[in-house]
């Protein structure tokens, strides 16, 4: 089921969901201009959980999230503390 919301809403409970919510830090919003998206809530939730989860195991942990925002879109990317991916 696709419904309108708050990308920041999705991007705060996923980080909830993996115990991150009072250390990760979410930027790149305009609080006068929330980034509205339509989704499937509980699919991109999975791949948010996902996202955060790998950083975790992977990369040392999550410090953040930019959601760089597009006209109906909000692109997260994840900010660790690790190496990150070899070039």
């Amino acid at each position: 089921m696709f419904v309108t919301v708050d990308a920041r809403d999705l991007v705060s409970r996923a980080a909830e969901t993996v115990g991150l919510s009072d250390d990760l830090v979410i930027d790149g919003s305009r609080p006068d201009d929330p980034p509205l998206v339509r989704v499937d809530k509980a699919a991109v939730h999975r791949a948010l959980v996902n996202l955060l989860e790998n950083a975790q195991r992977h990369g040392a942990g999550a410090t953040g999230i930019t959601l760089w925002q597009e006209p109906g879109a909000a692109l997260p990317a994840v900010d660790g503390a690790g190496p990150g991916v070899p070039a």
